[in-house]
């Protein structure tokens, strides 16, 4: 009976830690239920993602010196981030900005955008064109120009570009200075300078504003500062007779272009910064001239001007666009009363070193202030 007694109770307390055990393994966590909660450290609040945005890119560069991660926030582009590495065709184009003091958030989203962008065009066209005119002979052509027969009443000499100096386009540049009255009155009182000259010249540059260039200047500039290697152009070293033998010429010539570029990439990345412009949205000529009166990057500093005193200067509005002109005109010559006609296109030629340009616009002044 005692030893009955002795297995029952044996066995009841084996129930019993078989239970606790249970119970304990219950509320333990599982080792995957642990490694699958987020940690604290981990986890980002919106404050803290804008500090990371907001960090020095110097800073960023001297932890990271072969690869950097961005954070490039622009109003225009969603909000990724972006690593730009040794092999990135534009690597050594950004470290050179930087080094020359031009970085940021804006730069970053730029280049950013500029991924896969590279365009032969602009440094292969100069280039080519340089070289025709360097290596290739002219042959004579067998036909004489035509000559211009249409009446001449302007007392400007010819030649014109064709179909410029008509009536009609003289009545749309007198239709523009009607429709900017303050503008060209501010020329004609501060700089004394016709509002008829300055309309000509937007006239023949942009068509008042209506044709503004199908070019990218930050994907233009960018790509031809970029461009100082032979290969890097083959769509055009290719079809120039002669290019290998060449090959040192069209490298120097290269090597010019890419640092003239490289400067006029500078003032427009400058400029859009200090007039919270977007550079990747404007349009320009093949080689980055801007707004109505196209002027060059490197132009602005000296004299774009705030034509409606809104704080910005904006050559895509015609009130910046017109008084920068003036002012151009002004600082090269044109600010004497009464000018001749010599000094006129004297100065006209500081804006496009062509006599025909000059004789244009000069011409369609005298029609312009014929039509009121």
């Amino acid at each position: 009976m005692k030893a009955i007694l002795v297995k029952i109770s044996l066995v009841f307390i084996c129930l019993i830690v078989v239970a606790c055990t249970a119970k304990t393994e219950k509320n333990e966590p599982k080792k995957n239920d642990i490694q699958t909660q987020p940690s604290i450290k981990d986890e980002k609040t919106s404050s803290d993602l804008e500090n990371i945005k907001n960090q020095n890119t110097e800073e960023s560069l001297t932890e990271q010196s072969q690869e950097k991660e961005i954070l490039a926030p622009t109003q225009n582009i969603e909000q990724v981030k972006w690593t730009i590495t040794e092999d990135s065709e534009w690597y050594d184009l950004y470290n050179r900005l930087k080094e020359d003091g031009i970085y940021g958030d804006d730069i970053d989203s730029y280049f950013m955008q500029l991924e896969g962008q590279f365009s032969q065009k602009p440094m292969g066209i100069k280039i080519r064109e340089l070289y025709n005119n360097s290596f290739r002979k002219r042959t004579p052509s067998k036909t004489p120009p035509v000559k211009d027969t249409s009446p001449n009443t302007t007392g400007v000499p010819r030649p014109w570009y064709k179909d410029y100096v008509t009536e009609a386009n003289a009545q749309k540049c007198r239709d523009f200075i009607n429709e900017n009255k303050e503008a060209f009155a501010r020329v004609e009182e501060k700089y004394k300078i016709s509002a008829e000259l300055v309309s000509a010249l937007i006239y023949v540059e942009t068509k008042h504003g209506d044709y503004l260039g199908e070019h990218s200047p930050l994907i233009n500039l960018a790509s031809m500062s970029n461009s100082t290697r032979f290969e890097q152009i083959p769509n055009y070293t290719t079809k120039l007779p002669r290019a290998q033998e060449k090959k040192q010429w069209i490298l120097t010539k290269m090597k010019e272009k890419s640092d003239w570029s490289y400067k006029e990439l500078e003032a427009l990345l400058l400029y859009c910064r200090a007039n919270d412009i977007n550079p990747v949205t404007l349009p320009s000529s093949i080689y980055g001239a801007l707004g109505f009166g196209q002027f060059m990057p490197t132009n602005i500093p000296h004299y774009a001007v705030d034509g409606n005193d809104d704080g910005i200067i904006n050559l895509f509005t015609p009130a910046d666009g017109i008084i920068s002109v003036a002012n151009f005109l002004y600082k090269h010559g044109l600010n004497t009363a009464n000018p001749t006609m010599a000094q006129k296109l004297k100065v006209l030629k500081r804006y496009n070193y062509s006599s025909t340009y000059a004789n244009t616009i000069m011409a369609l002044s005298v029609l312009t202030d014929r039509t009121k």
